[in-house]
């Protein structure tokens, strides 16, 4: 689910939040008709929505102690993606999730960012894909669904906590109030930059939460940024500062193993220094590729409902844009 972020525009980013989180309620409460009937679906709708009732984020723990396996990530994702078959609800799901997980692996992040943990799926699906030593910050707005996510992490055995010990550690707050805090939150090093970041929160913030994160000097020349959500919802002010057509974008999707996320030669990572870190970094000129993949959100309880074309953004931050800042 999108979580809010504040910062530039405050008044307008909350309200747009606050949009999102009403509508994401009344997902939580909807009812799937006898589509879920399937013999191969388990239990009927009927008897599946008197049993796991789904009202507040927290309803989802019950049905992950009884039917997941303790300390078997894929057993827990398995059984947040059938909850969801039931409860409409965003999350990256299976398509995406196996996309970011290749990102991760291959990217190798020190340090990876994600912004909108909701229950801790994506971040579960990150954790697993860091190199030994790598950390995971992902921030929440929301209180309850922060404190959801630490439980299924535990779950799925995934160890949180706080500061430079932790491997995962889960940040409750508006992500524009936390990234200019983060190093001080988490006790990263100055100038360290993240390796990765995952998009995955309100629409809106996605662009000045971007600009934020260059300017702080966390996205840097060899960043990956994937932003979830770029064409349904949709995020075309945030694709143009990528270097990403959103009129055009439908047509210019990419195969997940055609993703090129290299720096050219000669080109070094950015790991902080002068003008870096907290306050003094630039700009960056990206390199996108637009990963075509389903909308996760399905609605079967709509008469009209018919699946919808998505995509993943993968933007590599080339190089700094002096005077950006």
């Amino acid at each position: 689910m999108p979580s809010p972020a504040s910062g530039s525009g405050g008044t307008s980013r909350r309200q747009a939040a606050a949009a999102l989180l009403t509508a994401a309620a009344g997902w939580q409460a909807a009812r799937h008709p006898a589509w879920a009937d399937d013999a191969a679906s388990g239990p009927s709708s009927g008897s599946f929505y008197n049993d796991w009732p789904y009202l507040t984020p927290s309803d989802i723990l019950p049905y992950l102690r009884a039917t997941a396996n303790p300390g078997d990530i894929d057993s827990v994702l398995s059984a947040i993606d059938r909850f969801a078959g039931f409860y409409p609800m965003y999350r990256c799901g299976p398509e995406k999730g196996a996309i970011l997980e290749s990102l991760v692996a291959r990217q190798r992040p020190q340090l990876a960012l994600e912004l909108g943990t909701f229950m801790g799926y994506g971040a579960a699906r990150i954790s697993r894909q860091l190199p030994p030593g790598g950390r995971l910050i992902t921030i929440e707005a929301g209180e309850e669904q922060a404190e959801v996510a630490r439980q299924v992490l535990q779950l799925c055995g995934v160890e949180t906590g706080e500061g430079p010990g932790a491997r995962v550690q889960v940040v409750n707050g508006l992500s524009g109030d936390v990234l200019p805090r983060l190093r001080e939150l988490a006790g990263t090093a100055a100038g360290l930059a993240a390796g990765l970041v995952f998009l995955d929160h309100c629409k809106p913030c996605y662009l000045p939460d971007l600009i934020s994160m260059e300017r702080l000097g966390l996205v840097q020349a060899g960043t990956v940024v994937v932003a979830d959500n770029v064409l349904v919802p949709g995020a075309p002010d945030y694709l143009a500062h990528v270097g990403a057509d959103a009129a055009r974008a439908r047509r210019s999707l990419v195969e997940s193993d055609a993703l090129d996320i290299s720096l050219p030669l000669g080109t070094t990572p950015a790991s902080g220094g002068a003008g870096a870190g907290d306050g003094g970094g630039s700009g960056c000129a990206y390199r996108t590729q637009l990963v075509g993949s389903m909308f996760e959100v399905e609605q079967r309880f709509k008469p009209d409902w018919q699946p919808q074309q998505d995509a993943l953004s993968v933007s590599l931050c080339l190089q700094g844009l002096p005077g950006a800042a």
